[in-house]
């Protein structure tokens, strides 16, 4: 284990930089569209078309990258997919006209995914049996970590150098994380023990190899309740919640703005996955799955009751704790179905349905609010997560104990 705590370090680090980078694009994007010349009346529309684009290919690239990720190798994948991040990061200061940055946006869209699956199932490979969830924790780390610190460096460094040097910053620090990413590659492949655990598992990866991606999903429900638990109602919940949050407030009395810091609480909780991925690891995963959904239905659905603005600050962090628990011991349940050829695979399809859901989520959210109330989101992710409890319970009980 401390051989991995070794590797995982420069693992989270790069995680932590390319997702920072990712974060940071939306508050950029609009500003950059208008410092190349566009609109104050037209930039949010040409600024949303770009943004909108790159989530639809953040559903796809997973996908691609999964099966990249299991024929190339995981450290291969997440690494040139660091390069060609950081380096279109860097071409987007150049960018002569707007319609160039939507191919940008494509491309680092299809890269990031190359870096979070690929990442995901080298942390998933390299854990110790028996510590697999707690591996994954470790993923949500670098991932939580670069979410709440990108747009943070971009409201710092643009008003004080401007907007081109902010994308300097991140492109350069893309590349070194990278790097660093890089070092601790080499630093696994001098691990002899990690070395020992692939060499008994070469029998197994030969047998494992003719079983397709379709025999799997015919052969094993739970990595299809899977699927749909965390795409249609996980990330629809977070989705209807995120989108909404600041409004609620608002509704209640806040000013604008001051609600995002539930956000924030339930960002910041991400840092405690390892302590999640344990439990799920000590008292079996799909237990420390329902017992995640169940935080997450009290603390959103909660929401959907309250009248005073500062009951949303306790009810995030409930919300936070599920957050905790779920998504390491989501990733490592359906790498404990995965054959070693196609882990890669499973884990693109997992990162996929939660985009897919979280978009889905982001367009009923609004359509709710606008045609009935704030509060109705709120009512969404509530029987989004109901539903998703008893369907946990039933992931449990039909998943075989040796894979718990």
């Amino acid at each position: 284990m401390i051989e991995f705590l070794k590797r995982g370090i420069t693992g989270i680090i790069m995680l932590a930089v390319i997702r920072a980078s990712v974060a940071a694009i939306p508050p950029l994007n609009n500003a950059f569209v208008r410092y190349l010349g566009v609109s104050d009346e037209l930039a949010p529309m040409i600024s949303g078309t770009i943004l909108a684009l790159g989530y639809i290919f953040a559903v796809i690239g997973p996908l691609v990258a999964g099966r990249l990720s299991d024929r190339k190798g995981h450290a291969i994948t997440f690494l040139t997919g660091g390069v060609v991040f950081g380096l279109f990061f860097l071409f987007w200061t150049y960018a002569p006209v707007y319609q160039i940055l939507y191919i940008y946006r494509v491309i680092l869209a299809l890269a990031s995914s190359a870096v979070y699956i690929g990442m995901q199932a080298f942390f998933l490979e390299g854990a110790p049996e028996g510590k697999k969830g707690m591996g994954m924790g470790f993923y949500g780390i670098g991932f939580g970590v670069g979410a709440a610190i990108g747009p943070m460096l971009a409201s710092i460094v643009v008003p004080r150098f401007g907007i081109i040097q902010a994308y300097y910053v991140l492109a350069i620090a893309s590349l070194v994380g990278t790097g660093i990413g890089f070092i601790g590659v080499q630093l696994s492949k001098r691990n002899k023990k990690a070395e020992t655990s692939t060499q008994k598992t070469q029998e197994k990866e030969d047998k494992e190899k003719k079983e397709s991606f379709l025999q799997i999903f015919m052969k094993q429900s739970t990595p299809v309740y899977l699927l749909i638990l965390t795409g249609v109602l996980v990330g629809t919940n977070n989705a209807a919640v995120f989108a909404n949050i600041d409004d609620l407030g608002v509704s209640l009395g806040w000013d604008v703005g001051r609600a995002i810091m539930g956000v924030a609480i339930f960002a910041a909780l991400s840092l405690l996955q390892p302590l999640g991925g344990y439990l799920g690891d000590r008292l079996g995963k799909p237990q420390a799955l329902l017992l995640g959904l169940i935080f997450l239905t009290i603390g959103f659905g909660g929401l959907a009751f309250i009248n005073e603005p500062i009951l949303i600050f306790p009810l995030m962090a409930i919300a936070g704790i599920g957050g905790i628990l779920y998504p390491p011991n989501s990733q490592a349940l359906m790498g404990s179905f995965a054959p070693v050829n196609l882990r890669g695979t499973l884990l693109g399809y997992l990162q996929s349905s939660t985009g897919l859901g979280s978009a889905v989520g982001a367009i009923l959210g609004g359509v709710l609010h606008t045609i009935f109330t704030v509060s109705a989101p709120f009512f969404l992710a509530l029987l989004a997560g109901i539903v998703g409890t008893i369907s946990a319970l039933y992931l449990f009980l039909k998943t075989p104990k040796e894979q718990r």
